[in-house]
This record gives structure tokens, sequence and C-alpha cells, in this order.
């Protein structure tokens, strides 16, 4: 574990962080915002890994939300992913009234899409 900590560290040090939400590493500015890794909630189990996404939108929502909480599991074996459940924010970066919690039941496995966010976090999460 201290050895993939390592390398995510080194992977994001380019990237900018806000000193503020430190428990949060940027991985990268999206269209609709920018997505930020938790480190502090990394697992690995056998081929597996659990890890957080947060997107904190440029713009809010439809549904007024600033911000919202992924928790994925990726499988390093045959590089797919899938979400297991997202919790919405009023405010940037998590905070505030939580609104929408949505826990998905069987989700099925997704193939990351080239150059996304998702894509970037499961290969370094997944070299070793």
């Amino acid at each position: 574990m201290r050895k993939l900590i390592l390398i995510l560290l080194l992977i994001f040090t380019a990237t900018l962080s806000s000193p503020s939400y430190a428990e949060w590493t940027m991985v990268r500015e999206v269209r609709s915002g920018y997505v930020f890794l938790d480190l502090e909630r990394l697992r690995e189990i056998e081929e597996n890994v659990y890890f957080y996404l947060l997107i904190d939108y440029n713009v809010k929502t439809e549904q007024g939300y600033l911000s919202a909480e992924t928790q994925y599991i990726g499988d390093c074996k045959l590089f797919l992913y899938k979400p297991l459940s997202t919790v919405h924010h009023k405010e940037p970066m998590g905070r505030g009234t939580t609104g929408v919690v949505s826990i998905r039941k069987n989700p099925e496995w997704k193939d990351p899409p080239p150059n996304s966010a998702i894509e970037l976090v499961l290969k370094a999460l997944c070299a070793q």
C-alpha cells in the first residue's frame, strides 16, 4: 500500500490541490469542473482497488448540486471499473447539505473511457 501511495503522490505532484481540502488530491480538470481523488480512503483487496472520486462542478447542476462524491471499485486484472455509490452536495468539495445518495445495486463493469479521469486514476492505482 505504501508503494501505491508513493506512486500516486509522484504522479499527482504536478497537479494542484487545495490546502484547505488536504484529503482530496486533484486529478485533472474536466469540462464540467475538477476531479479529485481521496488518497486516505484507498483500499486494495486482491485484484481490486476501492477509491473515491469527487467532482467539483463549475456551475450548479439542474438539481442545485455543486459537487458529487462517488465510490468506485476497479478490477486491475481486467482493467474495468464500476461505481458503487454517489453522494451529491449543495456546496463545493463535498461540503454542505447532502442531497441524493445513490447506491447502485449490481452495477455492470465498464471500460474506462480513453483519456478520462477514471482511466488515469485506474492506471495509477493498478500500476505495481
